[in-house]
């Protein structure tokens, strides 16, 4: 048990190649979310998010500039982890466990870096994750990395819409072609959430699998 969280910890949120599209719709993200591995070989068809520009040319209107989206995010806080045992399996059961999360701005607010430690019956996992705008999509690029492993991953990529985060990706999970997906959802000054969910049927229904109650430390 502890070397299949270990294992799931380190390889982070769960991932396909970040290039950027404009063809598919993504179900609602407000009761349901998504963490990042590696590239699906099974799922051929492209699924990106809508970007700003993309928007614009369709509207006639001026793009919203999402460089500050993450602003909540800066500071230190508590973390709360509610994980399956097994990940994606729905009749594995929950653990749960603690962690710290520091995040601080780079280039003036367009980029962010979160240092993350939890506590598990693991033992210590430190991760970190980077967070980057891109100006000309209008898209956030999300990667993460452990100290074990000490390398990045392939990004999710995503925007907000009205304080909510979605960020997509392709995976393979078990041999099983998936959409992961991941949502950050802001909560007011001193709450937000995170949480990942799966899709083995292209988005049409979504099975939660862990999810991460931030509390800021004052």
């Amino acid at each position: 048990m502890e070397s299949r969280l270990r294992l799931a910890l380190e390889r982070g949120p769960l991932v396909s190649n970040d290039t950027v599209v404009t063809a598919r719709r993504i179900p609602s993200l407000r009761t349901h979310r998504a963490i990042s591995r590696r590239p699906s070989p099974l799922m051929t068809e492209t699924v990106r998010l809508p970007s700003s520009s993309s928007a614009e040319r369709a509207s006639g209107t001026v793009a919203r500039d999402g460089a500050s989206d993450f602003d909540f995010l800066h500071g230190r806080w508590r973390v709360h982890n509610r994980r399956r045992r097994r990940p994606l399996a729905t009749s594995s059961g929950w653990e749960e466990f603690e962690a710290h999360s520091v995040v601080r701005p780079v280039w003036h607010g367009r980029g962010n870096i979160e240092e993350w430690e939890a506590t598990t019956d693991a033992g210590i996992v430190r991760a970190v994750s980077l967070h980057l705008y891109d100006a000309a999509a209008g898209q956030w690029r999300l990667h993460w990395a452990t100290e074990r492993v000490g390398r990045v991953g392939i990004a999710t990529v995503g925007a907000f819409q009205h304080g909510l985060g979605e960020f997509i990706a392709h995976e393979d999970i078990d041999g099983r072609a998936a959409l992961l997906r991941i949502t950050w959802e802001n909560l007011g000054v001193d709450a937000c959430r995170w949480e990942q969910s799966v899709s083995h049927d292209g988005g049409g229904s979504w099975t939660s699998d862990w999810t991460m109650e931030f509390s800021r430390e004052r």
